[in-house]
């Protein structure tokens, strides 16, 4: 038994190092960048919690799923929508530690009372959990397209 277990953790080893060699020849030189963690590791964040943005609703909370792919990367789908005004998640989700990721991706809003256009911001987003708070925040909160200030928070189910 103590054989068979020593195989398995070695196993989980292995696995674990092909991962973060595969991370870092798609990453050269940003190694550091963020803290991988061993893939069969859960994060809050992983599974199906709820998406909100304060323009659509407080009540009405959308979700977002996040989940492995056939790569072994983690990845975000979400949406919230309310009466034609909506946001958008999706993405590569990078865990840094239990307290913070990134989307490596793209969130995209429509709210008629501020501006019927759809808005996109692409690239790293960085979500971070703060003061004990349910919830991961969007740090950068400026709009790209117009002079407010969006709260998209990804809410964590069973916390």
């Amino acid at each position: 038994m103590k054989l068979f277990f020593l195989f398995l953790v070695g196993l989980g080893l292995l696995q674990f190092n092909q991962y973060a060699q595969k991370r870092a020849q798609e990453n050269p030189g940003q190694e550091k960048e963020a803290l991988f963690v061993r893939p069969e590791i859960n994060h809050p964040i992983i599974g199906e919690n709820y998406l909100g943005l304060q323009w659509i609703s407080w009540d009405k909370f959308g979700t977002t799923v996040v989940k492995r792919n056939g790569e072994g990367d983690l990845e975000i789908q979400g949406k919230q929508e309310l009466r034609g005004d909506f946001i958008k998640i999706e993405g590569l989700v990078e865990i840094i530690n239990q307290d913070e990721f990134i989307v490596k991706g793209k969130i995209t809003t429509k709210v008629d009372h501020i501006n019927s256009d759809v808005c996109t911001r692409e690239g790293n987003l960085h979500f971070k959990k703060t003061q004990g708070k349910k919830y991961y925040r969007l740090q950068d909160k400026k709009n790209p397209c117009h002079n407010v200030t969006d709260y998209i928070d990804i809410f964590v189910k069973n916390s």
